[in-house]
């Protein structure tokens, strides 16, 4: 299809649960051409190669601080050379990712099944971005704005219900803002 042409020549997933495993080949079964030049791995992603990696993305929104400061290490320029850009869905801690020569460049929005809002997306590439700034996105706002109307309009919801919902849309809020704060101040540092 004329939207695959400027896809990737290969592509490679990585899941540890055997269950999602056999769900993403079938998955890639269904979908055009191009995605069946995908080999998909049940397999840990820190044991992986990422030798001839150039791009990575990891739903790793309910992975501990730990597991995350794993696979930020996974990506070290030793571990894999080739990358250029790595995103996530939370960010990866600032210790390990630093170290690993990953840089903060962007905070933007991932449309994903379980939010009609979206979720946040962590950008990280070889290089600081422009004037050490970490770029975010309008669709973090927008993204804000939509949780919450919808944790604001939802009747059916209980007002503990609400209540966790508000909590998690400041969470996330703080989130964005303490991992900008923290790259800028390193960028800073840096010059």
């Amino acid at each position: 299809p004329e939207s695959c042409k400027s896809a990737p020549s290969r592509a490679v997933g990585v899941e540890l649960d055997t269950k999602r495993h056999v769900v993403a080949e079938k998955a890639a079964a269904l979908l055009c051409p191009l995605v069946r030049q995908c080999t998909l791995l049940n397999e840990d992603v820190l044991t992986t190669p990422l030798d001839d990696a150039t791009f990575l993305f990891c739903n790793n929104a309910v992975f501990g601080q730990t597991l995350n400061g794993a696979i930020a290490s996974t990506m070290s320029k030793a571990k894999a050379p080739a990358l250029r850009v790595a995103t996530s869905t939370a960010p990866l801690p600032w210790a390990q990712a630093s170290v690993a020569g990953l840089a903060l460049q962007r905070i933007s929005v991932l449309p994903v099944n379980w939010s009609g809002s979206g979720h946040t997306l962590y950008r990280y590439g070889r290089e600081r971005p422009k004037d050490g700034l970490v770029t975010v996105d309008e669709a973090t706002t927008h993204m804000i704005d939509g949780m919450r109307r919808q944790a604001s309009g939802d009747n059916e919801m209980s007002n503990t219900s609400r209540d966790m919902a508000f909590m998690r849309i400041a969470a996330f809020i703080e989130q964005m803002n303490a991992e900008v704060k923290e790259w800028q101040e390193f960028y800073a540092k840096e010059v």
